[in-house]
């Protein structure tokens, strides 16, 4: 893991690797046949998320030559005109590390040697509830859970923990259960 901890600094990397754990994705450049492995990184979010893709622009920005910027596409599966907002790094040999260590047969997996080096700021930038790997959290763990990353949520994305989802809210509370990560959509 040494090699990915001198990759980037340690702010740089807990907003990858704890995208990477969400929705982000790299994007292979070269295999390294002819030249190094590379990689760029790629942000991409909701018109709703605006505000959260600049936060992690500003914490990327030195790996960045543009600006994040607005698209709009057809979104077959609702049938609607989507609006969103996204920007790719540049492409770097350190980010081709990263991505030998986060894709397997071109899947994208949960490496799990990269829990030695696992933040709670890693945690809050993943904290994210769509189709990717899911944190499953007991409702007797959840206030435990939200005061690790409520000093790391940036204020864009502050109203996932202002809102606490229903169902926890709802379910007794039982007894005490235990962080546990729940790959929902990819193998690994």
């Amino acid at each position: 893991m040494g090699r990915l901890q001198s990759a980037f600094p340690s702010h740089q990397l807990d907003v990858i690797i704890g995208s990477l754990l969400g929705d982000a994705r790299l994007e292979c450049r070269s295999q390294g046949i002819r030249a190094s492995y590379t990689a760029r990184f790629r942000v991409h979010h909701g018109e709703k998320q605006k505000d959260y893709v600049y936060w992690k622009y500003q914490m990327l920005k030195d790996l960045v030559s543009r600006e994040p910027y607005k698209i709009k596409w057809r979104n077959e599966k609702r049938n609607l005109n989507e609006v969103s907002w996204f920007f790719h790094t540049k492409t770097l040999k350190n980010f081709g590390i990263i991505h030998e260590i986060f894709y397997k047969n071109g899947r994208k997996i949960f490496p799990k040697e990269i829990l030695p080096i696992f933040t709670d700021v890693m945690l809050a930038v993943w904290f994210k509830d769509r189709h990717q790997w899911k944190i499953a959290i007991g409702s007797f763990d959840y206030q435990r859970f939200i005061d690790t990353i409520t000093p790391y949520i940036p204020k864009a994305m502050s109203y996932k923990i202002g809102n606490p989802r229903i169902d926890l809210l709802s379910r007794k509370r039982a007894e005490p259960a235990t962080l546990v990560g729940a790959n929902t959509s990819v193998s690994g």
